[in-house]
């Protein structure tokens, strides 16, 4: 019997993706022996009612950019392609049914872990894959109940302060990002404009 392939699976808006991202997905690689890591990033995802500044397809390529040199990583578009409010569990019977040879783990920042009680068809969803929760700072992290009775998996992991929010912000105060992103990453941001507000001064 051929042993299953054993990914993780990391979901998020990714607006920006960023190094924190990659360092996290790294440490599952390793700790975990994972074979690959698929970043899969939401259209729109359910728990924001935000809208990102830029395309859904803008926010795919700047992650097919970030892990387009590692073999480790892959960019799966799958919920960029089916458009509108994607949920996890949806999204994961999809999978699995297009990869019945693998083990799935999904991997979780802990500001994520927090609203887990608030996803759709959760305990389903833990009967499919593997929980796994890792530390973030600022985040408070302790399995309640609920956690445990899921399965949930606790990692540490490297802690790395950065957010998106905190990128997009820079971006459009005209403020230097690139010590918080791949190299290509940070070329192609510049080189489209994206995220950035119209300057008042050059329009007047």
């Amino acid at each position: 019997m051929n042993k299953k392939k054993k990914i993780g699976l990391f979901g998020g808006s990714f607006d920006p993706p960023h190094l924190g991202h990659l360092i996290l997905a790294q440490d599952a690689y390793e700790f975990l022996e994972l074979d690959e890591v698929w970043f899969i990033p939401a259209y729109q995802a359910p728990l924001k009612d935000k809208i990102s500044q830029i395309s859904a397809d803008e926010r795919f390529r700047l992650v097919e950019l970030m892990v387009s040199m590692d073999s480790r990583f892959r960019a799966i578009d799958i919920e960029i392609k089916n458009g509108g409010v994607n949920y996890s569990i949806d999204t994961v019977k999809q999978i699995r049914a297009d990869y019945p040879d693998c083990e799935f783990f999904f991997l979780l920042g802990a500001d994520q872990m927090n609203q887990l009680k608030n996803w759709r068809n959760v305990e389903e969803l833990s009967r499919l894959v593997q929980f796994v929760g890792f530390t973030r700072p600022g985040y408070p992290f302790g399995l309640n109940p609920e956690m445990v009775r899921m399965n949930v998996m606790t990692v540490e992991s490297h802690e790395m302060l950065i957010s998106s929010s905190e990128i997009r912000e820079r971006i459009q105060n005209r403020l230097p990002v690139y010590m918080f992103l791949h190299q290509r990453v940070d070329e192609y941001i510049s080189a489209n404009q994206l995220y950035y507000t119209p300057d008042p001064l050059l329009n007047a």
